[in-house]
């Protein structure tokens, strides 16, 4: 019977400290959706990059999202644990066309969907600030 109870304890302080380290991670995080338009039209098959701007020692994590057809991305944070949103604080945005090489059964996409973007999208000069609160509305208009 004690063994049972100290094994519940255990596991019960584990859920606590597990909670806990995803809650603190969460806080440095808000959701960010938008919508990408190129000449007046909705695009889609474009990646939108947000790279934060840090300072001090915390690090950067990056976040992306892909563009659907109506030209809507909602970024999720890079490598495998991805969670939806980007760091709160300023960001340097970058959006590029999306082209998938080396796989044999990939989809690339035909030359004619890519566009030609203006080089405010690719150079890191369009600047994002990522309130707490998220933001849900934003717009790139290239």
């Amino acid at each position: 019977m004690k063994l049972t109870q100290n094994l519940g304890t255990v596991a019960l302080v584990a859920l606590v400290v597990l909670l806990a380290g995803c809650s603190q991670e969460n806080e440095n995080f808000a959701p960010v959706s938008g919508t990408v338009t190129v000449k007046g039209k909705p695009q889609p098959n474009l990646i939108v990059s947000f790279l934060p701007v840090t300072q001090g020692e915390e690090p950067a994590i990056a976040s992306s999202g892909l563009t659907d057809d109506q030209g809507r991305f909602t970024l999720k944070t890079t490598g495998e644990d991805g969670m939806e949103g980007a760091m709160i604080g300023q960001h340097q945005v970058r959006i590029r066309n999306r082209i998938v090489l080396g796989a044999e059964d990939a989809v690339v996409p035909e030359k004619s969907s890519a566009v030609r973007l203006p080089s405010k999208a690719t150079d890191g000069s369009l600047t994002v600030d990522v309130p707490k609160e998220g933001l849900d509305t934003l717009t790139f208009e290239l």
